[in-house]
C-alpha cells in the first residue's frame, strides 16, 4: 500500500512548473502523502475516518473525492485494506491466535475480527494460514 500511495504521488500527481524548471507535487498529492502517513501511524487506534479529515482539515467529502479520483477508493476502503494487510501479516508470520490477533488489532470481540478476515479473504484466519503454508 505504501508503494501505491508513493506511485500515485510520484506518477499521477505530479506537475511540472515551467518557470523552475522543476517537478512540483500538487496539493492532493501532498494530501495523500499525509494521509497515508497518518494512516500507518494510527490505523489500529483511528478505524474512523473523521479523525483523518479533523488531522488533514479536510472535509470528509474532499478526502474521499481525491482518493476516489487516484485509488478509485474510499477512505472507508483504504483503511480496511490497510487494516487487513496487518492482518495477514500476523496469520501468516506469527503464531499468534486469531483471539490474540483480534486484541491486538483493536477488535472488540475476536468474531468481528474472524468476520472481517473472512469478508475479505473468503476464508477464516485459521484456514487461510493452513491454505498458505500449503
Amino acid at each position: 500500500m505504501i508503494l501505491q500511495f508513493m506511485e500515485a504521488a510520484a506518477c499521477l500527481n505530479i506537475i511540472l512548473n515551467p518557470d523552475s524548471g522543476y517537478s512540483k507535487l500538487c496539493p492532493e498529492a501532498r494530501l495523500l502523502e499525509r494521509f497515508q502517513v497518518l494512516m500507518e501511524r494510527d490505523y489500529l487506534v483511528h478505524r474512523g475516518q473523521e479523525y483523518y479529515c479533523e488531522a488533514l482539515g479536510v472535509s470528509y467529502y474532499y478526502l474521499n473525492l481525491v482518493t476516489g479520483k487516484f485509488f478509485g477508493k474510499s477512505v472507508h476502503m483504504l483503511l480496511q485494506e490497510r487494516l487487513f494487510l496487518e492482518s495477514k501479516r500476523l496469520v501468516l508470520n506469527t503464531a499468534m491466535s486469531a483471539k490474540s490477533i483480534a486484541y491486538h488489532l483493536e477488535f472488540s470481540d475476536p468474531s468481528n475480527f474472524i468476520k472481517f478476515f473472512k469478508g475479505f479473504s473468503g476464508y477464516t484466519p485459521k484456514t487461510y494460514r493452513k491454505l498458505m503454508q500449503q
